[in-house]
């Protein structure tokens, strides 16, 4: 196998309870921000409920990165742990502007939606061969 059992698996256990957690409530915001009409708390605690996903997957990225790097099962410089780094800072920008410009900080969560829908190609690579 790639990984060893350590800070691999702690943080896999770890991000699977942050995701599943803050996931079970994203349809209860979603559903507050559309009979709210955008108005700023709703948007802000949208924001607020995908940040601990976006950390969980960016921590979860570097344990793997870290455990991997010396049997190479890990593409050795992975856009994901700059993708959950940037989605981490566009939620927390989200959150922010959510205060001000509603609308524009539902804009901010689809363009990290937008960021994540393009596929890595080093991965790809890497896995093909």
């Amino acid at each position: 196998t790639c990984c060893r059992r350590g800070a691999a698996w702690t943080a896999v256990c770890c991000g699977r309870t942050c995701t599943c957690c803050s996931g079970s409530l994203v349809p209860f915001t979603t559903a507050r921000m559309g009979e709210n009409e955008l108005r700023h708390p709703p948007v802000a605690m949208y924001g607020v409920v995908l940040l601990p996903a976006a950390a969980a997957y960016f921590v979860l990225t570097r344990a793997l990165w870290r455990d991997t790097a010396r049997t190479r099962c890990w593409p050795r410089r992975s856009g994901a742990t700059a993708e959950g780094m940037f989605s981490l800072l566009l939620y927390l920008v989200g959150v922010a502007l959510a205060f001000v410009l509603p609308a524009a900080a539902c804009g901010v969560y689809v363009l990290v939606a937008v960021i994540w829908l393009v596929p890595d190609r080093r991965i790809e690579k890497h896995l093909a061969g």
